[in-house]
């Protein structure tokens, strides 16, 4: 393996080490302060009655399927989880308000009400953005580097071919010369003779004149 070979090695080593880092500083899972902010936003309880109106509260529940699957340490994979379910939500909450015939706008720029600002969302996303690209990179330099190694393997392997295709050839051409003489023949008709069938050396096609 040469320096190049195995600088690019390791520099995809370690932007595989470094991604697989992201997500893991730090985090923490506090259940007892995400139940606190949960029962915060139960309008039941916060009107003391069971049933409340949807245009009371706008508040479209998920039932967070799958949600066993996301593992919660891979800020990527928890983040769009939990923007997957935000949008699908947001979407279940205008048809319901279609469905009841009242109107709604929703701006372009609007972010749904969540436990988390629409600051820290803001930054959620753009870190999301940055994440996705850096892996985006690594992927490509990883691919790279792979179609360099395959690349460099053929070629290796063209080359071992030629040299023993090469070193045939010559053992012919030698087994020819030591029998040119038998028979009376001139060396063109030995030449053509001798290599006529399989045996004859591969010259990718060039026509090849015999020495004298």
């Amino acid at each position: 393996m040469s320096d190049s070979d195995s600088e690019l090695e390791t520099r995809v080593v370690e932007d595989i080490d470094e991604l697989n880092k992201i997500g893991n500083k730090g985090s923490v899972l506090v259940e007892d302060g995400i139940n606190e902010k949960i029962n915060e936003l139960d309008y039941s309880k916060q009107l003391g009655t069971k049933d409340v109106p949807f245009l009371e509260s706008l508040a479209v529940l998920s039932k967070f399927e799958n949600c066993e699957k996301v593992d919660y340490k891979d800020s990527i994979a928890r983040e769009s989880y939990f923007y997957e379910n935000t949008l699908r939500n947001v979407k279940n909450g205008c048809k319901i308000l279609t469905s009841m015939n009242i109107n709604w706008n929703r701006p372009d720029d609007m972010l749904a009400e969540m436990l988390k600002t629409d600051q820290q969302m803001k930054k959620i996303k753009l870190d999301l953005l940055k994440q996705e690209q850096k892996i985006k990179a690594v992927e490509l330099k990883k691919q790279k580097y792979v179609e360099k190694k395959f690349t460099k393997k053929i070629q290796v392997e063209k080359k071992k071919q030629r040299k023993q295709e090469t070193k045939k050839n010559l053992m012919e051409i030698e087994k020819w010369k030591a029998n040119r003489n038998s028979g009376g023949k001139s060396v063109e008709d030995s030449f053509d003779e001798y290599f006529k069938n399989d045996r004859k050396p591969n010259y990718n096609k060039r026509k090849i004149k015999p020495k004298h």
